[in-house]
C-alpha cells in the first residue's frame, strides 16, 4: 500500500503524501520485524529500512518522477505539474 502511495506521490509531485502515511508504515514494519524474530532489533531495523528508502527516494526524486510521468498517457501528463 505504501509503495502505491509512493508512486502516486511521485506522479503528482507531493512529498507530503508520503510523510502523512509514515507513522503507519513505521508501526507496521516494527510489528513485522517483531513477529518474525528480530525482537531486540525491530526498532533499529525499522528505522534503517524506512530511513534508507526515504533518503534514496529524496535523492533521486526528480529522475524517478521523470521516468514515472513519462510512462503515463499524454492526456494525463498534461494535467500533472511540470517536473522540476
Amino acid at each position: 500500500m505504501y509503495i502505491t502511495m509512493g508512486l502516486i506521490a511521485l506522479t503528482i509531485d507531493r512529498r507530503a503524501l508520503l510523510v502523512s502515511a509514515l507513522a503507519y508504515v513505521l508501526v507496521t514494519l516494527t510489528w513485522l520485524f517483531d513477529r518474525f524474530g528480530a525482537v531486540e532489533l525491530n526498532v533499529a531495523l525499522t528505522a534503517l529500512v524506512i530511513g534508507s528508502a526515504l533518503l534514496t527516494l529524496s535523492a533521486f526524486w526528480s529522475p524517478i518522477r521523470t521516468v514515472i510521468v513519462g510512462k503515463l498517457p499524454a492526456e494525463l501528463q498534461a494535467r500533472l505539474p511540470v517536473a522540476g
